[in-house]
């Protein structure tokens, strides 16, 4: 794992040189989000297909996190003033600034996925979508300013240590050391989420497989890099695989969707009633609505905390 890590490392560097230009957050979100939904419309349909999907937009959106990650490293490094302040902290100062920051990375995640599991984009008018995505931009750069910070504690807090262990390193040398180690610990949770994720599918149906892909997309698009935050806030709390995180977020998540759910269905019998319809055929709309719900529920465990699936 550490030497592919330092071998991606190197190419990120590379490919962050030979960059001349860049295109707006938002443009480029938007122009991958079309990009993918004509891909989609190409495809068939059928189970392996969908599953095949899934695992593309799993890794697609691993790929990314680990460009986060070195992206982060790196702006973490060149932050001046903030290293200077790190420098001077305890051990514990550092793991105080950690825990607070990974409340604020848990907020951020939970703002996010309320406002993006809560849209119905099929439903969106174009300048809507423009919206849509001048708002997912903005958080996403949220998420990144709270990342980097973070990481800046992160390196001093392991340097620290990392320097005990190699004191003949020179600074440079250390920190380049602790970025190929950064990232083969988030190789190793991403590869432990893939095998999750590809066991859990083989027992799903059609309509479950199509929710997962659809909060894959939305998880990618927003930028939901739990194996990096697990990663990143390790060393602040109890939860090295971020799964406690992530579930107390999608807890409040899900219950908020409750209370839609349950307008949806008082709106439904409303219907029902005013249009005469019969018992039977109220049932039958209500088991449907039911049964949305659960797929929503199951995809978005899957996408977020997919071991406990397996309990």
């Amino acid at each position: 794992m550490k030497a592919l890590a330092k071998e991606r490392l190197e190419a990120r560097k590379r490919k962050l040189q030979k960059k001349k230009e860049e295109v707006s957050e938002e443009v480029r979100l938007r122009s991958e989000d079309d990009l993918e939904q004509l891909e989609d419309m190409a495809q068939t349909q059928d189970l392996s297909s969908v599953q095949t999907a899934i695992l593309e937009a799993l890794d697609q959106r691993q790929t990314e996190e680990r460009n986060v990650l070195m992206d982060i490293i790196q702006t973490a490094r060149n932050s001046g003033a903030i290293i200077r302040e790190a420098k001077q902290m305890t051990s514990q100062d550092l793991k105080t600034q950690l825990l607070k920051l990974e409340k604020d990375e848990r907020t951020w995640k939970q703002v996010s996925m309320q406002a993006a599991l809560h849209t119905d984009e099929g439903n969106l008018s174009k300048s809507e979508k423009d919206v849509m995505f001048k708002e997912v931009a903005q958080r996403r750069s949220e998420h990144q300013a709270i990342l980097t910070e973070a990481m800046v504690y992160k390196l001093q807090l392991e340097e620290q240590s990392h320097r005990a262990q190699n004191p003949k390193m020179s600074d440079e040398e250390s920190l380049e050391d602790l970025s190929v180690v950064l990232l083969a610990d988030l190789q190793e949770k991403q590869a432990t989420e893939s095998a999750t994720v590809q066991n859990l599918m083989q027992d799903m149906e059609e309509k479950e497989l199509q929710e997962v892909k659809r909060v894959q997309r939305i998880a990618k698009r927003e930028g939901w890099f739990d194996a990096l935050t697990g990663m990143l806030f390790q060393l602040s709390g109890s939860d090295p695989t971020g799964e406690e995180a992530g579930l107390e977020i999608l807890d409040k998540t899900m219950a908020n969707m409750e209370e839609d759910w349950k307008k949806e269905k008082d709106m439904l019998i409303a219907e029902a009633k005013s249009e005469n319809a019969s018992e039977e055929e109220l049932q039958s709309a209500l088991k449907q609505l039911e049964h949305e719900q659960e797929l929503k529920r199951k995809a978005s465990l899957t996408a977020f905390c997919p071991s406990q699936l397996l309990l």
